[in-house]
């Protein structure tokens, strides 16, 4: 093979590797206020009231 060849294959690995192994790793983030979204669970009802309100449709 040819010597440039060989030198993109090893690059090619090396991104794969950064972004399969070392990526999640460095990404990682913690929530720093109650206002960031990070957990997955359902509202209740007074989050609901309280963020959103009813507009009144007149036909």
């Amino acid at each position: 093979m040819d010597a440039a060849y060989i030198v993109i294959i090893i690059v090619i690995i090396i991104i794969i590797a950064f972004l399969y192994l070392l990526e999640p790793i460095i990404s990682r983030q913690k929530i720093k206020n109650n206002n960031e979204h990070g957990s997955a669970r359902w509202a209740t009802k007074n989050e609901i009231n309280d963020t959103f309100h009813k507009e009144k449709i007149d036909n």
